[in-house]
C-alpha cells in the first residue's frame, strides 16, 4: 500500500512521454496538479505539531530504557553478591567437609587400634576361658576315669572275694572285724 502512493506521487511529480520507443522524464512544475502544497503542509503540521508529542514519547522511551537498564545493573550487581556468598559458603562448605573427613580417619584410626586392642584381650580372655574349660575337661575326666577304676577294682575284689571266701569264711571275718571294732572302742 505504501509503495503504491509513493508511486502515485512520483507520477504527479514527473512527466512521463514515450516517443520512439525512448521514454523521456520530466519535471511537472504545476503546482496545483501535483498537490505540493498539500503535502508541504501535512509535513509542516506533523513536524510543528508532531514535535512536542513525538520529543514527549522519545522521552518517555529513553527514560523506560535507562529505567531497565538500572534494574539490570541492579540485578548484575545482586547477583554478583548471591555469587560471592555462594563461593563464601562454598569455600566454608569444602572446609567443613575436609575437617570432618580428617576427624572421620582419626576416630577410623582410634577405633582400629582400640578395636584391636579389644580383639587381642578378647582373644586372651578365650584362651584362658578354653583353657581353663579343657583344665576343667580334663579333671572331671580324669576324675570319672578314677571312680571307674575304682568301681571296677571293687567289682573285681568284690568278685574275687566272693570266688575265695565261702560263707563260713565270710561269717569269720566279719566276726573278727567286728571284734577288732570293739576294742578300738
Amino acid at each position: 500500500m505504501n509503495l503504491i502512493n509513493s508511486t502515485k506521487i512520483f507520477s504527479s511529480l514527473m512527466i512521463a512521454s514515450i516517443e520512439n520507443n525512448t521514454a523521456i522524464f520530466s519535471l511537472n512544475t504545476d503546482i496545483l496538479e501535483t498537490n505540493l502544497i498539500n503535502l508541504l503542509v501535512i509535513f509542516f503540521l506533523l513536524i510543528y505539531q508532531g514535535r512536542p508529542f513525538f520529543t514527549a514519547l522519545l522521552e518517555e522511551r529513553r527514560k523506560a530504557v535507562l529505567d531497565k537498564i538500572k534494574k539490570s545493573e541492579n540485578s548484575y550487581n545482586e547477583a554478583l553478591e548471591k555469587l560471592k556468598e555462594a563461593k563464601s559458603k562454598l569455600a566454608q562448605a569444602e572446609l567443613a567437609a575436609k575437617q570432618i573427613y580428617e576427624e572421620a580417619e582419626a576416630v577410623a584410626e582410634s577405633i582400629k587400634k582400640t578395636g584391636l586392642a579389644q580383639l587381642e584381650k578378647d582373644i586372651k580372655r578365650i584362651e584362658e576361658t578354653t583353657q581353663s574349660s579343657i583344665n576343667n575337661q580334663q579333671l572331671s575326666v580324669v576324675t570319672y576315669l578314677r571312680q571307674q577304676v575304682a568301681l571296677l577294682a571293687l567289682r573285681r575284689v568284690v568278685s574275687q572275694l566272693k570266688n575265695y571266701l565261702k560263707p563260713e569264711l565270710h561269717s569269720q571275718f566279719i566276726d573278727r572285724k567286728i571284734l577288732q571294732l570293739r576294742k578300738q572302742k
